[in-house]
């Protein structure tokens, strides 16, 4: 499952999630949907589609996901986490090959851009200086969910970058107490701060971090997976693929994925010529 906005001449279309079935003995082995996240909050006014009632495109930088007891956690800049659940997925009645129509009509006719199937929001959890959150992901013991801000380090040097671990509850509630900050150091920025934070996993006294705006470049990459081990003056440093983002853990495996968002040939001018993938 990987998540998506809209950018340029797509962006009122919002933020979908896609999912892939990726076992080699399915009939369906590398399927995919794309699903519409969708919100009740209606704009009030729209000019590049229709809009009808009960539900309108949700217009966030979708920019990390998590997946706790059947449901989902969108970070959402600014405002915290919105949550999603994948038992109400609603498939949509009426096609819209045109494209530029969303909502419920006056005639019960449900419209999603043309796409087949959508995903509303039940809700969501504020969070105090969310901003900048850019990523979540639950920790391997299950018991936190952690995210982490996002900051530019030439054009942010003077914001310390930290992550969060917020304890969550058996039914998936975020908690207010107990909640964990963490402020790592990467000696390759002049400030020691750990910038340009795209993703983060949480395991024991340990994060690591995949993080992109490097000032120097590794074979073609301005990106680097960094492992945090708390209290130490630094991180470890590994090769990383241009435009990483988002991590998670496959326990089973005990691989750590992530996956890429520019496309192809994007990051030439650094050597890099495949950017849309998926690593581990």
């Amino acid at each position: 499952m990987v998540s998506w906005y809209a950018k340029d001449d797509a962006e009122f279309k919002g933020s979908r999630i896609t999912l892939i079935d990726i076992s080699p003995s399915s009939s369906t082995y590398l399927t995919y949907r794309h699903i519409l996240l969708v919100q009740p909050d209606i704009p009030a006014g729209t000019t590049a589609y229709s809009q009808y009632g009960s539900y309108a495109p949700l217009n966030v930088h979708a920019g990390g996901i998590a997946y706790f007891k059947g449901k989902i956690y969108l970070s959402s800049t600014n405002l915290g986490v919105r949550v999603f659940d994948l038992n109400k997925i609603i498939e949509v009645s009426t096609g819209d090959t045109t494209n530029d129509k969303c909502g419920k009509d006056a005639n019960g006719n449900l419209y999603a851009f043309n796409y087949r199937y959508i995903l509303p929001q039940i809700g969501y959890q504020k969070i105090n200086n969310a901003n900048p959150f850019s990523t979540i992901q639950v920790n391997d013991e299950g018991t936190q969910f952690w995210t982490g801000q996002y900051y530019a380090g030439s054009a942010d040097a003077s914001i310390v970058p930290k992550v969060f671990g917020f304890p969550v509850d058996a039914n998936g509630t975020l908690q207010n107490t107990g909640i964990v900050s963490i402020t790592p150091k990467n000696s390759l920025f002049t400030d020691n701060h750990a910038h340009g934070i795209q993703g983060v996993f949480r395991k024991g006294n340990r994060t690591w971090l995949s993080c992109t705006g490097s000032p120097s470049n590794s074979y073609g990459s301005n990106a680097r997976l960094a492992r945090y081990t708390d209290g130490a003056d630094d991180t470890v440093r590994y090769r990383w693929p241009y435009g990483a983002e988002s991590l998670y853990y496959e326990s089973q495996y005990n691989y750590l994925w992530s996956l890429t968002e520019f496309e192809p040939n994007a990051g030439a001018q650094n050597g890099s010529q495949v950017n849309r993938c998926i690593c581990c």
